[in-house]
């Protein structure tokens, strides 16, 4: 999906925004610029959720948004600088919680904890985790992929171990008993997107929402939601299965090979719930008083008609939630790291970069 910055503005201009007036906490920032950090590259669809808040918040807050790009390592580069930025207010930003619970599983150290590094604002929307392969691939389906002739040899791309998709398809490939190997260092999803079709690498994944146009333009081709329910309607999805539930995958797979059906449904479930707190806007640990202050003024910018008028023309959904609720997603998700983190640690051993 290509959206140009004149599209954002016109799109936030559908509907007016009112200002309220700002409470102590916020009385420093009014009539200053707020330094936003995008994790990503420019183009992705964290930067499009960033620019459809930008005017709304900024109205909030009576401040200049600053979009900023910190690409980088699948997000760890972007969100290790909100982490360390001035607890002042001056600098928000967005974040990535999946994949910074999948770079927390890889054991190696100083990896932003979403939890207890932040404060959360609060959630923009959600995380819709799809397993997809390139339209030319000869592997038509879920099925096709975990046919016996397909169980090893498999390459699986990944922009970074902070990405949504090192955690989609190392846990899915362990939940199903498949094998693949990966291939790392792609500068952003789209580089990645291109080596898929190709033919270099055989599958990816990634949120459904950011490779609509793919799905649409037939380039790409669904093989599963990791979810339990389906995540659209678009035809393409119309035979594509779910992960979990009671008649997902997950629980198909463990019945066909003999093995324990309620775990493999458990373990679905599980990894489903770590793209529960989804995406969050977040600010380094700020002063209570601070903190309270902005994640208000994010609500009440984040709930703006205007903001879903534009969500809507530029076909993102919006699933809002105040930082408190984020918080008790993120603490329910972070209890299910023990349990993938030895899957990914493995699947880290396999990376080629």
């Amino acid at each position: 999906m290509s959206v140009t910055r004149r599209g954002f503005l016109a799109a936030s201009a559908l509907a007016g925004c009112s200002r309220r007036p700002s409470e102590p906490g916020c009385a420093s920032l009014a009539g200053k610029s707020i330094r936003w950090i995008v994790p990503f590259s420019a183009g992705g669809g964290y930067e499009m959720l960033s620019r459809l808040l930008e005017p709304h918040l900024e109205q909030s807050l009576g401040a200049e948004i600053l979009i900023v790009n910190e690409p980088g390592n699948g997000g760890i580069v972007g969100a290790s600088k909100l982490r360390d930025a001035l607890p002042d207010g001056r600098t928000l930003g967005i974040l990535n919680s999946a994949g910074l619970f999948a770079a927390a599983m890889t054991g190696s150290g100083g990896y932003p904890d979403p939890a207890r590094d932040f404060s959360i604002l609060g959630r923009l929307g959600r995380t819709q985790p799809v397993l997809f392969t390139a339209a030319s691939s000869s592997i038509r389906s879920i099925e096709d992929l975990a046919a016996p002739k397909r169980s090893g040899g498999l390459l699986a791309s990944v922009t970074g171990l902070g990405s949504n998709n090192f955690l989609t398809v190392s846990s899915v490939e362990s939940i199903l008993g498949l094998r693949f190997d990966y291939i790392a260092g792609y500068a952003g999803s789209r580089d990645e997107m291109l080596a898929l079709l190709r033919g270099e690498v055989d599958l990816s994944s990634g949120n459904f929402e950011s490779n609509q146009a793919g799905f649409e333009q037939g380039e790409i081709r669904p093989l599963l939601q990791v979810s339990d329910k389906p995540i659209t309607e678009h035809p393409s999805f119309r035979n594509v299965p779910c992960l979990g539930g009671p008649n997902g995958w997950a629980a198909r797979r463990a019945a066909a090979l003999g093995q324990d059906v309620p775990a493999a449904e458990a373990a679905a479930a599980a990894l489903i719930s770590l793209y529960t707190p989804g995406i969050l806007a977040a600010a380094p640990r700020l002063p209570s008083e601070l903190a309270a202050c902005l994640s208000d003024r994010f609500l009440d910018a984040a709930s703006s008609p205007a903001l879903a008028a534009a969500a809507k023309t530029t076909r993102r959904t919006l699933e809002i939630a105040t930082g408190k609720q984020a918080l008790q997603d993120l603490a329910a998700a972070s209890r299910n790291i023990t349990r993938f983190a030895p899957v990914v640690r493995a699947a880290f051993e396999r990376v080629r970069r």
